[in-house]
């Protein structure tokens, strides 16, 4: 009788990880043959109350799913690429059976507005959380990244998001810089290592005038702290 590698780990290894190795997800480019599925996505983050899907490209608030596609589709070319935007590839994280799990994009370069936001977004349906897809997506587009001439690629993060924090570090993620952004949100865009934020928070915690200086509530309307992490592509 022969087992995988997975089932001869098991009950040497933490379970999670198990499972990780026995995950499959594949990178797409969106079609008009995943439309109801996408859209069956998206709805399932509105349904948990988040109307932002970070990496979609829009498609939290592109109600036509064909002019999302189009646009997505425009992006990836020099030559129809919107002039206020970057070349843009968009992927679904589609599982083995054929269902999104995640949706993912690279920038190819940064203008303006997007230097303090990096070269990628992603974002994995709730009910498919705390697996690994994020990590093994990520790993994919930096391949992808690699392979279109990129030298490193530059990410940003919430501060409190820590499952992305590690997520990033997992890939190789190196704490780059912190900024100030003027949002809503509790915002701590931090590309840093997760020991590192673990001290923030302990230190923050302990001494309120810190505290002030790191976070930022959404009814204050004023600046928080926020960072970045550069993967060095080898």
């Amino acid at each position: 009788e022969t087992f995988s590698l997975a089932e001869r780990l098991k009950g040497l290894m933490n379970l999670n990880f198990v499972e990780e190795l026995e995950m499959k997800l594949t990178l797409v480019r969106p079609t008009l043959e995943w439309k109801e599925k996408a859209l069956d996505y998206r709805q399932e983050h509105f349904e948990n109350n988040e109307m932002i899907i970070n990496g979609s490209e829009l498609l939290d608030k592109t109600d036509s799913y064909e002019d999302w596609l189009k646009s997505v589709t425009d992006n990836t070319s020099p030559d129809t690429v919107n002039p206020n935007w970057v070349v843009t590839d968009t992927f679904f994280a589609i599982d083995e059976n054929e269902n999104i799990i995640g949706i993912i994009d690279l920038r190819h370069t940064l203008n303006d507005f997007l230097k303090d936001f990096g070269n990628s977004g992603y974002s994995v349906r709730p009910s498919e959380r705390r697996k690994g897809y994020a990590t093994e997506m990520l790993r994919q587009i930096l391949l992808i990244a690699k392979q279109a001439g990129l030298e490193e690629v530059h990410l940003s993060v919430e501060r409190d998001n820590e499952p992305s924090v590690k997520t990033i570090v997992k890939n190789g993620g190196k704490y780059e810089r912190s900024f100030e952004f003027e949002g809503e949100d509790i915002i701590f865009l931090c590309r840093i290592l997760y020991l590192l934020c673990q001290i923030v928070r302990s230190l923050c915690n302990e001494n309120r005038s810190l505290r002030h200086l790191f976070i930022i509530f959404n009814r204050t309307g004023k600046m928080g702290r926020v960072g970045n992490y550069n993967v060095r592509l080898r």
